[in-house]
This record gives C-alpha cells, structure tokens and sequence, in this order.
C-alpha cells in the first residue's frame, strides 16, 4: 500500500484523476502485452476488479480506498 501511495503522489504531480485511472487500468493491461484480457472492464476479458470507497475520478487518493476485490468472478474481500 505504501508504494502506491508512493506511485499515486508522484503521477499527480504531473497527471489528472482521469488519467492517473487510465494508466493504472487500461495502459498497465497493454504495458503487460496482455490487453486482450485485462485492463477495462469487457467481455471476454478477466473478471478481476476492485471496488473502491470513493471516487477515483475526484480525488486520486481514493484509489487506496479498497471496499471490495473482485478475483474470476468471485468476492475475495470485502461484501
């Protein structure tokens, strides 16, 4: 958690909300070479998610607000 905490004060120096989100979801799913399958939410793709207390889009901090975590489909924490 203290490294992204680390990461996420680092890209708002420099980055909006909206593009923070963008690099961690759908730029990190192409940087693995594996945007085919994570990334955005899709059919087809992973049903890995998470769920967060806050939104992201507002205030990037809000990315370190884990309400629930979404793994193949299935709730591993949270509700």
């Amino acid at each position: 958690r203290d490294t992204l905490a680390d990461e996420l004060r680092a890209l708002q120096l420099v980055f909006s909300p909206k593009d923070i989100v963008t690099i961690l979801t759908r730029n990190a799913g192409i940087a693995a070479i594996k945007a085919d399958q994570l990334g955005t939410l899709e059919v087809g793709k992973f049903a890995d998610m998470v769920v967060l207390d806050g939104d992201p889009l507002a205030n990037a901090g809000n990315l370190l607000n884990v309400a629930m975590v979404i793994k193949n489909g299935e709730v591993v924490k949270g509700q």
